[in-house]
C-alpha cells in the first residue's frame, strides 16, 4: 500500500485502525500501549453506549426472560396430566372388561355342568371365577338357566370409583336357544 493511498483512507474517515473506545476500555489493546486515553471528549460519559453493555439497546427484554420455560413446564404439566387420567381410563376399562368375560366364563362353566346338579354347577361357576381372580357373588337357577354375578378387585387409585361387577346367564348346552 502505497504511502498516497493512506493519506486517502485518512481523510475519508477511515484510518484502517477499526478499535474502538470500548475495546481500549476493556483491555484488549490496554497491554501493547495502542490505546491514545488523551481524547476523552465524545466518550466521557458511557451511559448510553449500548456496545458497552452487551445488548442491542433497541427493546428491552427483562420482562420476557423465562416465559418460554414456564410455558413450557405448563404444557409439559398438562400432558403428564392427561397421559395418567388416559392411563386410568384405560385401567378401569380393562378392569371392567375382565370382569364381564369371567363372569360370562362363569356362567358357561355352570351351564355346561348343570345335568351334574345346581350345587355342582355353581361350585365349577366359583373355580372359574377364582381362577379370572374375580369373586363370585351369586349363583342362581332360575328356569332352567344359570345366572351368575362376579365382582372384581380394583388396583390402585380406581377403588375410590367402586368394584366393578357384571351379571351374566347361560343356558343349558344340549336345550336349544
Amino acid at each position: 500500500m502505497s504511502p498516497d493511498d493512506r493519506d486517502d483512507r485518512d481523510h475519508n474517515g477511515d484510518s484502517g485502525d477499526h478499535r474502538d473506545r470500548g475495546d481500549c476500555d476493556r483491555g484488549d489493546y490496554r497491554d501493547r500501549g495502542d490505546c491514545d486515553h488523551s481524547d476523552h471528549s465524545d466518550h466521557s460519559d458511557h451511559s448510553g453506549d449500548h456496545r458497552d453493555r452487551g445488548d442491542r439497546g433497541d427493546r428491552d427484554h427483562r420482562g420476557d426472560s423465562g416465559v418460554a420455560t414456564v410455558w413450557t413446564a405448563s404444557m409439559v404439566a398438562v400432558l403428564v396430566c392427561a397421559a395418567a387420567f388416559t392411563y386410568w381410563i384405560g385401567a378401569a376399562l380393562t378392569t371392567r372388561h375382565h370382569t364381564e368375560a369371567a363372569a360370562d366364563l362363569a356362567a358357561l362353566a355352570a351351564a355346561a355342568h348343570a345335568t351334574d346338579g345346581p350345587g355342582a354347577a355353581c361350585e365349577r361357576a366359583r373355580q372359574v371365577a377364582v381362577r379370572m381372580s374375580v369373586s363370585l357373588l351369586t349363583c342362581r337357577w332360575e328356569r332352567g338357566d344359570v345366572l351368575v354375578e362376579v365382582r372384581s378387585a380394583v388396583p390402585g387409585h380406581l377403588a375410590a370409583f367402586g368394584p366393578p361387577e357384571a351379571h351374566a346367564r347361560a343356558g343349558p348346552v344340549d336345550r336349544p336357544p
